[in-house]
């Protein structure tokens, strides 16, 4: 279980380092105008939707496991791990926007953001729980 799940990190960071780069290199192949960057803004809105709805539907499928007391398979499931993952980078770039000044706090995304955050620390510690400690304690 526990080498899954480290597979499935490591995979999951380099995933994100892709999807880093396509937009980091998406913004500086843009033709400067007047709206430059409004491209690579809502590619980070969207990415930011994908995230908070794979993570309610994946924690939905997990709820619902764990309510039929069946065997969890998706406790090592990559797309639950990349869920986790992803909504913490995300999160992350929110806070450096926002300390950066790049973002006002005040913006209607917060809600999404917070959520976000919710999903991928319940998601992460639901991981860790599950895989790393020791049930015999």
């Amino acid at each position: 279980m526990k080498e899954k799940v480290y597979k499935y990190s490591a995979i999951s960071l380099i995933v994100i380092n892709f999807i880093t780069l396509y937009l980091f290199y998406d913004y500086f192949t843009e033709n400067p105008a007047m709206f430059r960057g409004l491209g690579i803004l809502m590619n980070f809105f969207r990415l930011i939707i994908f995230s908070v709805g794979l993570g309610i539907i994946l924690l939905g499928i997990r709820l619902f496991f764990h309510l039929r007391k069946k065997t969890n398979p998706i406790k090592t499931h990559f797309l639950y791990i990349f869920s986790a993952i992803l909504g913490a980078n995300l999160f992350i770039n929110w806070l450096i926007c926002i300390f950066m000044e790049l973002i006002k706090l005040d913006s209607m995304l917060n809600f999404a953001f917070f959520t976000l955050l919710a999903i991928s620390i319940f998601s992460i510690i639901d991981i860790y729980k599950l895989n790393f400690i020791n049930k015999n304690k």
